[in-house]
């Protein structure tokens, strides 16, 4: 700011771009990080937006000391304009929340990341790198090819639709399951939906939106209206309620 006063005063063409309050936090062992609006900003002005959720790898998950990153992104969702990130991991959110700033600062679109060229190599990076997914399930749901459901909704929507979790029963017996769900692989999921006849939709679920996805995809085919959970059971699970209560579900055996 002081740079720009300075060349504006000494009659230098200059200005100052929009700040998108790029920052980032060290909170113990987490590396926290925020970039442009937030949900409660864009409420409050007014701005219709979208908001997917994941977790990603920090780097090839078969490299040594690979771990999560959970990442919320909010785009414009009629033509997929970034609007703000936010990003929580134990290592490669600088990384990841710097590439975003970048993004945002020139207007690009959930495509645009979704294509990003970024090095790549086992320790750094998965070969599609955590930008790229999100600009990848962004941008399905600008196309209209997923059909997501958000967290407050699929809580209140559980209870009368068929909640069905696509994960291995080993995965979910080693990470945990939301009550009152059916358990149908991917794999089994054609068998299931050629003899099912589920009263109303079908809400899927998985560790974190992909095969839940695909899901969709499948049962679309049967003529199955269903919605997958945007960020899976990880988002599930270590969400809160509006009342700040933690949402039940059932712990790993």
């Amino acid at each position: 700011m002081g740079r720009v006063a300075a060349n504006d005063i000494a009659g230098r063409d200059d200005r100052l771009d929009p700040v998108l309050d790029t920052s980032i936090a060290k909170v113990f062992d987490l590396d926290v990080g925020t970039v442009g609006d937030t949900a409660a900003a864009l409420d409050e002005a007014g701005q219709a937006y979208e908001a997917v959720y994941t977790s990603q790898p920090n780097h090839a998950e078969y490299y040594p000391g690979a771990s999560e990153i959970d990442f919320k992104l909010l785009f414009d969702p009629d033509d997929g304009t970034l609007f703000g990130a936010q990003a929580i991991g134990e290592s490669g959110v600088d990384k990841r929340i710097d590439v975003l700033a970048t993004a945002i600062a020139h207007r690009d679109t959930v495509f645009d990341i979704r294509d990003y060229d970024l090095a790549y190599a086992p320790p750094y990076s998965a070969a599609k790198d955590p930008v790229n997914m999100l600009g990848m399930i962004g941008a399905n749901v600008v196309e209209d090819i997923a059909d997501i459901v958000h967290l407050d909704e699929f809580l209140e929507r559980k209870g009368e639709a068929t909640v069905v979790d696509t994960r291995p029963p080993e995965m979910r017996e080693a990470q945990g399951r939301i009550d009152g769900d059916e358990n149908v692989p991917l794999g089994e999921l054609r068998e299931w939906a050629a003899d099912a006849n589920p009263d109303g939709e079908v809400l899927t679920y998985c560790k974190i939106g992909k095969s839940s996805y695909m899901a969709t995809r499948v049962l679309a085919e049967y003529g199955i209206t269903a919605r997958s959970l945007t960020g899976g059971y990880y988002r599930y699970e270590y969400a809160a309620t509006d009342d700040g209560e933690r949402v039940e579900s059932v712990p790993a055996e």
